[in-house]
């Protein structure tokens, strides 16, 4: 998934493209993705910033509570 507009500070992103989506358990109006069976999951992510001056920080949250901070 991906996100094609700009994003605030402080606010959560919500990816609203995506390439492939079976199952369509990623939904790209809230940016959240519905686990279709319980298991262990893989995420990840890449950013890319235009400026050398900014420092940006990553939360991951699991229903709501933030998991960690990156």
């Amino acid at each position: 998934a991906w996100i094609n507009t700009s994003v605030s500070q402080n606010t959560y992103i919500a990816f609203n493209q995506t390439r492939v989506n079976r199952g369509s358990d990623f939904n790209t109006s809230n940016g959240i993705y519905t686990c279709p069976i319980g298991g262990v999951y893989h995420f990840s992510w890449g950013a890319i910033a235009t400026t050398t001056n900014t420092v940006y920080r990553y939360r991951i949250h699991i229903n709501k509570s933030q998991l960690s901070d990156v």
